[in-house]
């Protein structure tokens, strides 16, 4: 076998295909029969699935492995303190309590250790301890792997790192495989490609497992009902994956127990509908996400859910895109203004850990999707004139222009979902107004909008309908 793999490009879009080859190249890699004289980078994204390969691929090999997380870490002794506690038998020994860093310089002075907390001394280190060696144990030091993972949040310099590892893999003829997201390391270090050439012989991209990780996932929800909801519903997990995920699995596996979190307190009435259960996944999924990816905050939040006919107001006034709109737009899939639990519930969770079961099941039974007929809002009732018969339409049509006259709703974001029907009605002839009648007379009326909106007031209402109209459709 070729240290060198080439796979078809159609076998590059399928990750199961392209993770399976690293694994054969691996295997072939850690081969004490194949000298080579070069480290392995396992590269890929955040959560894209490359310490799980790596830690599964060792677990199914021969190799004598010391795994290293450069996680934070600040010198090259801390990496030798590391080896040196895997390698000694009595630091490695499951009830050895350390804190902190392990010191080669402390562990040389000899003390007394007590493995299993009974109160008597298990074993003494000696001062006589030997200097590091990392083909201890091996009757092959060709056998001896090297693996260290996190290198883009490893604290030492790039060079430093990398020049300690090529000793070990050149001077000592140890293999090694070093985990990174690439692009990271990247912008972390401007001479990173020129070291690298030196000491990587082969870089391996590791492509998220979506599915295969979706099922592990489902392991880890331990409410039954939201256990079979996700399972039932596994297509509109990994839709909303696909869109927002940035190919992360670790936002994909949070995601699903943020979900979990508030869907254990949903009452039977609220499973029993599906659909609108569907509708709060969506938007729980997709907020996690941006939420874990750093790119919502609690108040963008705020203006992203059931505020579309505001920020289309703003961005029209003022030209500018907000992150609301870019979380909006890239979620194609999901109507925010109907995700059925009310954001403050969702940004509680999601900000400050507050999970209220009482504060959840009323949410719900306030949404439209749930309240009885009654007593659903006007603009609810109008929105779904659509699938009415003639006599239901224009009775709705009425009493959306008798409340416009009256002004008797206050609520803004009800005032904007009715301003849209109004426009949307002009057009079908259901009420005697065309369409610029309905934008002067239902555009917000304070000095400061008509300054702001006065030369975008078209291009906001047929914004506004064209969204509105294709919601409905």
């Amino acid at each position: 076998m070729s240290d060198m793999t080439v796979e078809p490009e159609e076998a590059k879009r399928d990750a199961r295909v392209v993770n399976a080859a690293i694994e054969r190249f691996l295997a072939y890699y850690v081969d004490s029969a194949h000298p080579l004289d070069y480290a392995v980078l396992i590269g890929g994204p955040w959560g894209s699935g490359k310490t799980h390969l790596i830690k599964k691929f060792l677990a199914d090999t021969d190799a004598k492995p010391l795994y290293v997380s450069l996680y934070g870490m600040t010198s090259v002794s801390q990496i030798e303190d590391e080896f040196y506690r895997q390698l000694h038998p009595v630091l490695s020994h499951p009830g050895m309590k350390l804190a902190g860093a392990v010191s080669k310089g402390l562990l040389k002075a000899a003390f007394k250790i007590d493995l299993n907390n009974d109160g008597k001394d298990d074993g003494t280190l000696s001062p006589s301890m030997p200097d590091l060696d990392l083909r201890t144990g091996l009757d092959d030091p060709r056998g001896r792997l090297l693996v260290f993972d996190d290198l883009e949040r490893c604290r030492i310099p790039v060079g430093e790192v990398l020049g300690f590892i090529n000793a070990y893999v050149e001077h000592e003829k140890l293999k090694a495989i070093i985990i990174a997201n690439e692009t990271k390391v990247m912008e972390g270090d401007a001479t990173y490609l020129e070291i690298k050439e030196k000491l990587i012989g082969q870089t391996l991209e590791v492509l998220p497992e979506t599915q295969a990780a979706f099922d592990a996932f489902l392991g880890l929800i331990n409410d039954q009902r939201t256990r079979d909801f996700l399972k039932a519903h596994a297509d509109v997990v990994l839709a909303v994956h696909a869109e927002g995920g940035r190919g992360n699995l670790r936002t994909l596996k949070h995601a699903m127990w943020d979900f979990e979190k508030l869907s254990r307190h949903f009452a039977q009435r609220h499973w029993d509908a599906p659909a609108s259960m569907a509708k709060v996944l969506k938007g729980v999924l997709a907020a996690s996400m941006e939420r874990r990816a750093g790119k919502m905050t609690e108040d963008d939040l705020t203006r992203l859910v059931g505020s579309t006919f505001h920020r289309i107001f703003r961005k029209e006034a003022s030209g500018q895109t907000t992150a609301a709109d870019e979380i909006d737009a890239r979620y194609k899939q999901i109507d925010f203004d109907d995700i059925v639990l009310p954001v403050a519930v969702i940004g509680g969770m999601l900000f400050r850990g507050d999970v209220d079961g009482d504060a959840i099941r009323a949410g719900l039974d306030a949404s439209s999707d749930f309240v009885q007929p009654g007593e659903q809002p006007l603009w609810h009732r109008a929105h779904h004139t659509f699938f009415e018969d003639d006599d239901e339409a224009d009775a709705v049509a009425t009493q959306v222009e008798e409340a416009f006259a009256s002004r008797s709703v206050k609520d803004r974001g009800e005032l904007m979902h009715l301003f849209g029907v109004r426009l949307w009605f002009s057009t079908l002839g259901l009420i005697d107004r065309d369409r610029q009648q309905v934008v002067d007379e239902g555009w917000p009326t304070s000095p400061r909008w008509r300054r702001r909106a006065r030369s975008s007031r078209s291009a906001g209402a047929r914004s506004i309908e064209t969204i509105h109209s294709s919601r409905l459709a």
